[in-house]
């Protein structure tokens, strides 16, 4: 780990949770048996299993992927940063246009990348104003029903957005399993699989909400969607789980009601959204539109 250290301080802050992670205790079997051979693998992470796996969790995994996307792409960390900063400062934009938005004001790049007394270092390269906050008091909830039961209810038909594709996919569960540390190769099957069943690709999508609990989570998507850093469209629709407000596992319900409400100002466009569980090894992508189409459900990545 301390290999993408940039300097002693990082270096030491590395390898004081690899050193906490040096636990000799075996490690655990989490497969479950069937006819005598390893089903799907079922585990959870928990604290106490991640030193059996000599691995690390929480915001400082997260800031590896980000490190180790930064080394491959030979960035020095003040160049990498910067560009963090400006990526999470078109976040805070959009956040301040959004009047149920957890933090609805605009924050500069500088005032985000920069330690303070009131912005820490959480763990290299990210600030507290970089990372998702969880501390909010939100609710959101999405009703779905079938196209003849909305008629019954009255519902109109401007008012309708259906779901035209969506995947789940899977990364290895622990940091140490991944044979890259700079890229999700579950991203880019949630993100082809849900534009193939909405006949759609990256260009034809209007608005986008990619996860983005930390930086690594946003920029793993747009690696895997392809997105260039001159492409104009936002990351996000509600302002991003730090701006917005990162409601626990919920903050999907929020991103999906804020893609509705879009898409219904905008008839006949798509949006995506996207999600992120557990230590980025759980991904999701789902395709919406104000225009019906064919639904497919996927076949299990």
């Amino acid at each position: 780990m301390a290999a993408i250290a940039d300097d002693a301080a990082e270096r030491d802050h590395i390898a004081a949770y690899a050193g906490h992670a040096a636990d000799h205790r075996p490690a655990p079997d989490f497969h479950e048996l069937v006819d005598g051979r390893r089903a799907a693998d079922n585990r959870v992470i928990g604290d106490a299993d991640m030193p059996a796996h000599h691995d690390i969790v929480g915001d400082d995994g997260f800031a590896v992927f980000d490190n180790a996307r930064r080394a491959r792409l030979g960035l020095g960390l003040d160049e990498y940063r910067s560009q963090l900063g400006e990526q999470w400062h078109r976040f805070t934009q959009v956040a301040a246009t959004n009047p149920e938005a957890w933090f609805p004001f605009e924050r500069s790049a500088a005032e985000i990348i920069t330690p303070t007394p009131d912005n820490r270092l959480v763990g290299s390269p990210y600030t507290k104003f970089m990372i998702s906050i969880m501390d909010v008091d939100m609710a959101a909830a999405v009703l779905m029903t079938t196209e003849e039961r909305a008629d019954a209810l009255g519902v109109a038909v401007d008012r309708r957005v259906y779901p035209r594709g969506w995947q789940y996919a899977t990364d290895p569960v622990y940091l140490a399993e991944h044979p890259s540390l700079w890229e999700s190769p579950a991203m880019r099957t949630v993100t082809t699989d849900a534009l193939g069943a909405a006949g759609v690709g990256i260009d034809d999508v209007a608005h986008l909400d990619l996860y983005s609990c930390f930086a690594s989570s946003v920029n793993f998507m747009r690696d895997a969607l392809d997105l260039k850093p001159v492409d104009s469209r936002p990351l996000t629709v509600t302002g991003g789980l730090p701006y917005h407000g990162g409601a626990a596992s919920n903050y999907l319900t929020h991103a999906i009601a804020q893609m509705v409400r879009v898409l219904r100002d905008e008839p006949g466009e798509f949006g995506l959204v996207t999600g992120v569980g557990m230590h980025m090894n759980k991904h999701v992508a789902g395709v919406y539109s104000t225009a019906p189409g064919p639904v497919q459900i996927p076949e299990p990545a």
